[in-house]
């Protein structure tokens, strides 16, 4: 086989990075649709697309569009996210369509919670990329997170908020509020965000709350459910009167799922 010229080799990366450069602009695309915004024939894009999933930079949800992965890799801990993102996809979007509001999966990773699937995009309220990251004491991910781990796990978590610069995590040096937040998640089995959170998508003061239960395995907590909505529509009680014990069997079926995996 005669080697490739470098032009051709150039060119094949270049419409690679392009399609690239297309799923970073966020939500899923078609097939069709990156064969009209690039000009490429379709059998080109689709070894495109099979190569770069191959490789661990895009994934392909069963609706057929194209989403741009959260890390690029192959390794275990990428490949559990993956394994997780898929199950949850089987049940996020009828759970979206019958609570209203978008609905999240979220990992613990490194001293932050990072989302790992979403219905965010198809709602447009508070939209954020597979791959973004929040802290830990103040989203309701990670409060749900840190007060239903392992004890040792917990342990881990607290000392890495400790050393850490962000204001969201100076609670983690106060033992009696993390020993009252742990109970608290332990008692009621879900957890809020902390009122008056604001990131990059949300505006100081807004009315929007989070709200996020355990998805849990064997080998404990595997993950978190969840849901955001504005407190304008439903007020606290009022919202997790009506849908947590949803959000809850929602959250068993994954993680019944996951386990049906190992």
């Amino acid at each position: 086989m005669q080697p490739q010229k470098a032009s051709e080799t150039i060119s094949s990366l270049g419409r690679g990075l392009e399609v690239l450069s297309l799923l970073e602009k966020g939500g899923g695309v078609s097939l069709a649709n990156l064969h009209r915004a690039t000009g490429f024939s379709k059998s080109s894009l689709v070894r495109i697309l099979n190569t770069l999933a191959e490789h661990g930079f895009i994934r392909r949800r069963g609706d057929g569009t194209w989403w741009l992965c959260w890390r690029a890799g192959r390794n275990a801990a990428a490949q559990r996210k993956m394994l997780l993102a898929d199950r949850a996809l089987e049940l996020l979007p009828a759970l979206t369509k019958l609570i209203g509001w978008p609905i999240d999966v979220f990992v613990y990773d490194r001293g932050m919670m990072e989302l790992i699937e979403t219905t965010r995009d198809n709602l447009n309220f508070e939209v954020v990329s597979v791959g973004h990251r929040v802290p830990v004491l103040a989203s309701a991910v990670g409060r749900c997170w840190l007060g239903l781990c392992s004890d040792e796990e917990r342990a881990q978590m607290i000392e890495r908020l400790r050393r850490s610069a962000s204001g969201y995590d100076r609670p983690a040096h106060n033992e009696d509020y993390c020993r009252e937040l742990v109970e608290t998640v332990r008692a009621e089995g879900h957890a809020t965000r902390i009122r008056g959170y604001h990131s990059a998508i949300t505006r100081p003061g807004n009315s929007n709350m989070a709200m996020a239960v355990p998805v849990l395995t064997s080998a404990g907590i595997a993950a978190c459910l969840n849901v955001v909505w504005d407190t304008r529509f439903a007020a606290i009680p009022d919202f997790a009167e009506k849908w947590l014990s949803t959000l809850q069997d929602a959250a068993s079926r994954l993680g019944q799922r996951i386990a049906d995996d190992v």
